[in-house]
């Protein structure tokens, strides 16, 4: 059977950092962190209103802005010195084919097949689709590789399968 659509992905650091953020972004724990950093920070801004600290205050309130960011920039490193230490990822390169009823991931190191309705979801970004086999594992998709109608056809499988 010939495939309806082709593409490939060259696995570079900035992408796989990417992906991963995207994938965190969509799931409890990494929103769930941050969940708790800001309620316990709202707590203690409530406990020094209420007691007049002042100084406290202040510095919640800036630890609160920077937070973030300093979260950010920790995950951001986790996640290249993984890149980094395997070897089989970098720069890696994946043919994606896609067929009627599914999608075929070939590269350097493993090959997939999954029929669309056994996809957990696919998420969207403005440079790439992540077709996600599973909470952490998916297939990078970047959209400046694909034909206008591949990336039509990816979107009419994220609606039929409410992915």
């Amino acid at each position: 059977m010939e495939a309806l659509y082709s593409t490939r992905t060259k696995l570079t650091r900035e992408e796989y950092v990417q992906y991963n953020f995207t994938v965190l972004r969509h799931f409890l724990p990494y929103r769930g962190n941050l969940i708790i950093v800001y309620a316990a920070l709202a707590v203690l801004a409530v406990f020094c209103f209420i007691k007049g600290i002042d100084m406290v205050l202040y510095g919640d309130a800036v630890g609160m802005i920077i937070f973030p960011f300093i979260y950010r920039m920790i995950v951001k490193r986790r996640i290249a010195a993984i890149y980094e230490t395997n070897a089989q990822l970098q720069n890696s390169d994946v043919a994606i084919d896609f067929f009627e009823d599914h999608v075929t991931s070939a590269g350097d190191v493993s090959s997939i097949e999954v029929s669309y309705d056994k996809l957990f979801k696919i998420f969207e970004t403005k440079k790439n689709y992540y077709l996600m086999l599973g909470q952490n594992e998916g297939i990078i998709v970047i959209k400046e590789n694909c034909s206008g109608e591949l990336l039509s056809f990816i979107r009419d499988i994220r609606l039929k399968y409410g992915l």
